[in-house]
C-alpha cells in the first residue's frame, strides 16, 4: 500500500471517528502529495512521496520551533501533533549510530580530511539517508566526525 493510499484510508477512518483535527492534518498531507503529482503530471513513486512528506516534516519542525520561541503553546501543540502524525508515514528513522557508520564509510570513500570537506561528505551521504534521517542530525554527525 502506497503512502497516498494509507493517507486516503486514514482520512476515511478519521471521518467515521469524527476526528476533525486529525482529518485536517491528513487532508494537508494529501493536498501536498496531490500538488506534487499535478506538477509532475504523473503518479508519484514511493520515493517521491517520501520526498514530499520529508519536506512537509521539515516545515512542521520549523513551525514547531518558531511557535515554541514565540511562546505560542497552542500553535506548538498543533504543530507537534501534526508532526507526530506525519512521521507515521515516513520510513523508520535511522539512529545516530547508523548515520555515523554510513558517514564513516563516505568519509573514507571521498578521503575527507577535515571540516573543509563537509560538502563532499554530505553530497555522498544524503542520498543514502534520504527520508530516513533528519538533515540537521546528519549534518551534526558529519561535523563531529570531521572535527574529531
Amino acid at each position: 500500500m502506497t503512502i497516498s493510499q494509507r493517507i486516503e484510508s486514514d482520512i476515511k477512518e478519521a471521518m467515521k471517528a469524527r476526528e476533525a483535527q486529525k482529518l485536517s492534518y491528513l487532508r494537508n498531507f494529501k493536498s501536498a502529495l496531490k500538488y506534487k503529482e499535478i506538477d509532475k503530471k504523473d503518479k508519484l513513486t514511493e520515493e517521491e512521496e517520501i520526498q514530499v512528506l520529508s519536506s512537509l516534516v521539515k516545515q512542521l519542525r520549523d513551525s514547531l520551533e518558531q511557535a515554541e520561541k514565540a511562546g505560542r503553546e497552542d500553535h506548538a501543540s498543533r504543530a507537534k501533533d501534526e508532526l507526530d502524525l506525519a512521521m507515521t508515514y515516513m520510513p523508520e528513522q535511522m539512529s545516530e549510530e547508523e548515520i555515523e557508520k554510513l558517514a564513516h564509510e563516505v568519509i573514507e570513500e571521498v578521503d575527507a580530511k577535515g571540516p573543509s570537506d563537509m560538502g563532499i561528505v554530505m553530497k555522498g551521504l544524503m542520498p543514502k539517508v534520504k527520508g530516513k534521517a533528519d538533515g540537521s542530525v546528519v549534518k551534526a554527525v558529519v561535523m563531529r566526525l570531521l572535527k574529531g
